[in-house]
């Protein structure tokens, strides 16, 4: 089986970077954190491609932290010149009602699309500057709240399961699991995670006649990571102290050993989440971990088996839960 070298890893790795990077940057130059289902049969109304557009427009001109809104809007007509609808709407766990009255559907949709401009940027109400694509039709009916919509809440603790991947701690790459558990608050999120990589064999060039010696290795890491959000896009930068424990056990040898070594690394990369549900996320993170202290495991009389490298590599990919 081919060996992976530190340089075409590290190549990988950036790789890997610079895509994650790239895609959450389009995503956040075109995306707008709404879920909108606009239901007007009339033909005289906007389409759901419009309202979101109109929506996007009056966001991306005051870019800042954005709320998600879940939106569901049902018009019907009433007579030739009134127009009604209903808009249902949800951001944070927060969810509201209002009927809405107009002489015109695009009427309508224009007050519509501000109710929803306001909720995801809330400081869009003291902004009297930007106004939708088409206008208002000022004389018609003012949207009547049937139920106060509240402030959404941005804290929350998330509890996160996936699978990881390390390379240039242990002799070869390794597959393991992380587990971590963490409160967000706006911008920030504070982690506590530990990761485990339970099996990586390294091996000693042997001599024709030889047995093969060396050792298996597993490895345990704590970190504590700060994360930043800089956009309402779930893509942040970490970065934090990790504690690691690595255990290597010795074979081919008459009398094998096991031993135990422990050093502080320096921790940074990204880390993005795609939403699957209310509380469910698609959680990836790529990492390079920079060791403090470079310890060598030595077999005796043998030679050294393992010394992790100046700069490793970890991905994980898995689930996150906010409670």
């Amino acid at each position: 089986m081919p060996r992976v070298s530190s340089a075409q890893g590290i190549f990988a790795f950036f790789a890997f970077l610079i895509a994650l990077s790239w895609s959450t940057s389009a995503a956040a130059a075109s995306a707008v954190p709404l879920e909108l289902d606009w239901q007007a049969s009339v033909d005289e109304c906007p389409t759901q491609v419009e309202l979101v557009r109109q929506v996007a427009a009056l966001v991306e001109r005051h870019p800042s932290f954005a709320y998600p809104v879940r939106a569901t809007a049902r018009v019907e007509r009433l007579g030739s010149q009134r127009y009604q609808g209903l808009l249902e709407t949800e951001s944070q766990g927060a969810r509201g009602t209002r009927l809405i009255e107009g002489r015109s559907c695009r009427a309508l949709g224009d007050i519509v699309v501000l109710i929803l401009a306001w909720m995801i940027q809330p400081e869009l109400s003291s902004d009297s500057t930007p106004t939708p694509v088409a206008q208002p039709d000022r004389e018609a009916a003012k949207p009547r709240p049937a139920r106060v919509v509240t402030a959404p809440t941005t804290s929350a603790w998330v509890l996160s399961l996936r699978g990881s991947g390390d390379l240039g701690s242990l002799p070869k790459p390794a597959l393991g699991g992380l587990l971590a558990v963490g409160y967000r608050s706006g911008h920030f999120q504070l982690s506590l995670q530990s990761s485990y990589f339970p099996h990586s064999r390294g091996e000693i060039p042997s001599v024709a006649g030889y047995r093969v010696t060396g050792g298996d290795f597993s490895l345990l890491a704590f970190s504590l990571l700060s994360c930043l959000e800089p956009t309402w896009v779930r893509v942040a930068l970490c970065a934090g102290p990790e504690l690691n424990r690595e255990q290597a056990s010795g074979f081919g040898v008459s009398s094998p050993k096991t031993g135990v070594k422990s050093w502080f690394s320096l921790t940074g990369g990204l880390r993005s989440a795609l939403r699957l549900s209310e509380k469910l996320w698609l959680e990836a993170s790529a990492e390079l971990v920079v060791p403090t202290l470079r310890e060598e495991f030595v077999l005796e009389s043998v030679g050294v088996v393992h010394r992790p490298a100046a700069v490793s590599a970890r991905t994980s990919l898995g689930l996150g839960l906010t409670l």
